[in-house]
């Protein structure tokens, strides 16, 4: 921490028809303790977020204490290296951590930086909260230690979301068994309903996986086809935060994305013209026809096709 200077941010206020369910869940979380009440000179304000579900989810506004802290490199892998690390593996299992942040404690003398209030009421928290920009590198870290270097050939960690991928069923079925009894002999839990055990195709981070392919989920496509017209400069950063998460299913996107991008500068003011129009339709239109990607063949010879123009370049590679 660069600067120790206390800090009392102001809160946010809570709709009255969410205090009594936020109250509740305050309450369940010192009961479990992940919170606690305690004095501090340092509060954040606190965001409540409620889901479709109507399932409440808290988290700190930490701006002011990310400032302040060091930057985390750790990161967990790109979707580029997780297709070259499952290479023709045949077999599949998808592990979920549950209330993955919550199960890893903080030291003593971190507790004061994560302080906030409601009702007048000061907490901290005493296991690794949402919001704090080192929580997903800290996070990432006590996973690698838990499972152990040798696991890296068959395991791929993506912060709660585990990927273990096998040449054959025998092979597999140790490596399974393996990563559990790791996970359990330092106490993490799984989400039993989202993990997903021995398959020959398997849904990981928004991709569907076998042994010879990947391709975009149909809900990721489906999420690119109903994104409204953006109406402003943070609508179009979300649609292409979304398409570029995906961008190596088309071809030539750096183009196909330049009226919009264009849009973003400082300099240009936000004018949605048919040039614009255009470039969504086309960009929709494009990912709803996305090919599937073939996944690496060790051992077989590679070639590349590159291309050019004024407006960008790109290149791909194949076997």
């Amino acid at each position: 921490m660069n600067n120790e200077k206390p800090f009392k941010r102001k809160t946010y206020p809570v709709l009255e028809v969410h205090r009594r369910r936020v109250k509740e869940h305050l309450m369940e979380l010192e009961r479990d303790g992940i919170i606690e009440r305690a004095q501090t000179q340092f509060v954040n304000p606190l965001v409540v977020v409620v889901k479709k579900t109507g399932e409440i989810r808290l988290c700190l506004d930490a701006r002011k204490i990310n400032k302040r802290m060091a930057n985390d490199h750790d990161q967990p892998p790109t979707i580029d290296e997780v297709f070259r690390r499952i290479g023709d593996k045949k077999y599949f299992t998808t592990l979920d951590v549950a209330k993955a942040f919550w199960q890893i404690p903080l030291k003593e003398e971190s507790k004061r930086y994560t302080g906030f209030k409601f009702d007048n009421q000061t907490y901290v928290f005493k296991r690794l909260p949402f919001g704090l920009k080192a929580a997903g590198a800290s996070f990432t870290r006590a996973m690698q230690r838990a499972i152990g270097d040798e696991c890296d050939p068959f395991t791929i960690i993506y912060l709660d979301d585990i990927l273990i991928a096998s040449n054959n069923l025998e092979e597999h079925v140790f490596h399974v068994n393996y990563i559990l009894e790791r996970l359990k002999k330092v106490g993490f839990r799984l989400n039993r309903d989202k993990c997903e055990f021995i398959k020959t195709e398997i849904r990981f981070l928004g991709h569907t996986f076998n042994q010879i392919k990947a391709e975009m989920n149909e809900d990721t496509k489906l999420a690119i086809q109903n994104f409204e017209r953006p109406r402003n400069k943070k609508a179009i950063q979300a649609f292409l935060g979304l398409v570029n998460w995906d961008q190596r299913f088309v071809k030539n996107l750096a183009t196909m994305t330049k009226p919009l991008e264009r849009l973003l500068k400082k300099t240009e003011n936000f004018e949605w013209t048919d040039e614009t129009q255009r470039a969504f339709t086309k960009l929709k239109r494009a990912f709803q026809d996305a090919p599937c990607l073939f996944i690496i063949r060790p051992g077989l010879k590679f070639g590349i096709y590159v291309d050019a123009s004024k407006y960008g370049l790109g290149a791909r590679l194949y076997q």
